[in-house]
């Protein structure tokens, strides 16, 4: 019904916000409803309150809001550099700043001007950091050509990510974009080689 009536939707939009008490299944209905009714003209709307979720308690809800962030990028294509920068500052913000240029660690201060703020909740770091890269690999699969320096903060930040999954999607971001490029080719030929090895935790670098 929403696919052929979101006219009759769109001005509730608030009534599909997501309310504390609402039960695990009512939440992600909810953010499936609210990534469908994403327009040029409400979208902003809805990555702040997306913004709010990244704070819950809850492994699977926060999951579940990271790629409606990631639907939101894919249905309304102006904002997708702005959920990609959120993206990443938010694996950045759960790393303590690993995407300054030259590998240097910094500690961010304030809020995230982005779609997307530090999670202060009760979901481990690493979950946040597995998601947003997964989220992100699938939208530089529609056009990863055209974000080579993002392909290489996430290089810069494999050796920060001990997560398979995550570590797995930015080997092939990184490899894709290899394929296509010389600047890609020379990111895996002269890049050092333990950033594609074990994570390095601990050591000094």
């Amino acid at each position: 019904m929403l696919a052929h009536a979101q006219a009759l939707f769109e001005p509730h939009l608030k009534r599909f916000y997501v309310n504390s008490s609402d039960p695990g299944y009512i939440r992600n209905l909810k953010l499936e409803i609210m990534t469908s009714l994403a327009t040029e003209a409400n979208v902003n709307i809805i990555l702040r309150e997306l913004q709010s979720y990244m704070r819950h308690p809850d492994k699977a809800f926060v999951t579940a809001a990271i790629h409606a962030l990631g639907r939101c990028a894919i249905n309304v294509p102006d904002v997708a550099e702005k959920c990609l920068a959120g993206l990443m500052r938010l694996i950045n913000d759960q790393n303590g700043g690993w995407a300054q240029r030259g590998g240097g660690r910094r500690q961010q201060r304030g809020g995230s001007p982005h779609c997307c703020g530090l999670a202060k909740g009760g979901v481990p770091a690493e979950t946040i950091v597995a998601e947003s890269v997964v989220v992100i690999k699938r939208l530089l699969q529609l056009k990863h050509d055209e974000h080579p320096e993002m392909i290489a903060k996430l290089g810069r930040a494999l050796k920060h990510i001990s997560v398979p999954e995550a570590r797995a999607a930015i080997i092939w971001c990184v490899a894709a974009y290899a394929r296509r490029t010389r600047q890609g080719v020379a990111m895996l030929t002269v890049g050092r080689v333990d950033e594609l090895g074990a994570p390095t935790h601990g050591r000094a670098g």
